[in-house]
């Protein structure tokens, strides 16, 4: 009885009493799952940048190298380094408004397009060295929006003009704008050019030359445009290194697209109720996909569709409806209902086609950002956007790894820029990716091998009383 008594003591004991070692891994396992449970995230906010006050998120761009992204809003762009801390440098302009910023393709020169004396007519550029920060400006009076492919000309995509980078000045190949919205391309030659050069006003321009552009495009890589021209039936396929016209595809759409490396191009027919691509460089078709259950509409439905980077999905959205198809195989991989408008943006596909952003409006008017598989349309991530802002801009990284989008709208202290961090992957087992993981793993079986010593300890001691 006594022995065991002694026995059922030792036991009580061993539970109660516990070495100092094995407390102290457990307080550190403890820590380590517990930082594993609150930041297991796929995406999550690493940074929160704040502008001046009273200035508004305008957008952004990240150099080509991914090291550095600039932020613009009304009269300041700043330029903040991809990792790390540290004050950025900002950039002063004396500008009514920035509308765009963007790096060169080889990231040696930033510049901003900006307003001149509030006049929607005239437009400045500012440019930097990105290695000195050393400034130049040239004088434009057309709002040209990016870069081309190799770096040393302006590109309007509107109306298909260039501009050299030097000097401002526009390049023979893209012809003189005729107004807002409407340009001449390609430039005239023989009888139409000595009208043309014959007339005095912008009417007699317009009664003479018959090709006007209505809409037009440029591929992603910059090397390809295509055009819809006023009194035509055809839509042209241009080269826009050598100028030269590659095809023209027998239908007239205002809203198409062209595929990143402009080899194909997509066309909506509400009539049929599919999408056509075609190949540029042959005009021939190349695959119809068509939109299951459609029903012809004679008001306008708007619709946003892209290519994937290397072409071979196709996404489109129509009604908050949003399709993927395989253009290969022609045939519809899946359709999700988005909770309203949402649709794909030019850029929606990751570099490897496995991911795809959409701009999604919520029900209740909200905006935000998500990311979903390609494969099967689901939800990897979501991030809200404040609703001030009418369309919710955000830019990804080269390596697809961050974004950065307005986390709020500006006040007194100024707007906040958020910039999210993926850990890779957004699947479960992503969790690999966290030191927490590891921390959590390496003090787990601490604590059983401390546990396991502290039981094989007391039970040496018992025998040794007994």
């Amino acid at each position: 009885m006594a022995d065991n008594e002694n026995g059922a003591e030792g036991k009580r004991r061993w539970r109660l009493r516990f070495s100092l070692r094995t407390l102290i891994l457990f307080v550190l396992l403890v820590g380590s799952a517990g930082g594993l449970w609150w930041r297991w995230e796929a995406w999550y906010i690493e940074r929160l940048l704040r502008n001046e006050p009273n200035e508004s998120f305008g957008g952004a761009a990240f150099s080509p190298d991914g090291k550095t992204f600039a932020v613009r809003t009304e009269t300041h762009i700043r330029v903040w380094p991809t990792t790390g801390g540290g004050q950025p440098r900002v950039l002063t302009l004396d500008a009514p408004q920035i509308l765009s910023v963007e790096f060169s393709p080889d990231g040696g020169t930033l510049y901003a397009c900006c307003q001149k004396e509030k006049d929607w007519n005239n437009y400045y550029w500012q440019f930097w060295e990105t290695r000195s920060w050393t400034k130049r400006a040239i004088v434009s009076d057309t709002w040209y929006r990016s870069f081309s492919h190799d770096g040393k000309y302006l590109l309007d995509s509107s109306h298909l003009r260039m501009a050299n980078v030097e000097d401002g000045k526009q390049v023979l190949c893209v012809g003189k704008p005729t107004g807002a919205v409407w340009g001449f391309f390609p430039p005239p030659e023989g009888e139409q050019a000595q009208k043309i050069n014959a007339a005095k006003t912008l009417q007699e321009y317009a009664e003479h030359a018959r090709e006007f552009l209505v809409s037009s495009t440029v591929s992603g890589d910059k090397r390809v445009a295509a055009t819809n021209i006023l009194d035509t039936s055809t839509t042209r396929i241009w080269n826009l290194i050598s100028g030269e016209k590659l095809s023209e595809i027998p239908v007239v759409e205002r809203a198409f697209r062209l595929s990143p490396d402009g080899s194909m191009l997509s066309t909506w027919n509400e009539t049929e109720g599919a999408y056509s691509i075609w190949d540029t460089r042959s005009a021939a078709l190349r695959v119809k996909l068509p939109v299951p259950g459609h029903v012809p509409v004679t008001t306008g439905v708007e619709h946003y569709e892209a290519f994937s980077q290397h072409g071979k999905l196709f996404a489109a959205s129509r009604e908050g409806v949003l399709r993927v198809w395989d253009c290969g195989a022609a045939r519809l991989k899946y359709e999700k209902t988005i909770d309203l408008d949402g649709y794909a943006l030019p850029q929606s596909f990751h570099d490897n086609d496995s991911r795809m952003a959409l701009i999604v409006r919520l029900p209740d008017g909200r905006q935000c950002v998500e990311l979903r598989k390609s494969e099967n349309g689901d939800l990897l991530a979501r991030f809200n956007v404040h609703p001030d802002f009418n369309l919710a801009p955000f830019v990804l990284s080269p390596d697809c790894s961050r974004i950065v989008m307005p986390y709020n709208d500006f006040d007194e202290r100024g707007s906040l820029v958020a910039v999210c961090h993926r850990r890779r992957p957004e699947q479960w087992w992503g969790v690999a990716w966290l030191p927490e993981f590891w921390l959590t793993i390496v003090f787990s079986g601490g604590l059983v091998w401390s546990v396991w010593r502290d039981r094989r300890d007391d039970g040496a001691r018992a025998g040794m009383r007994s």
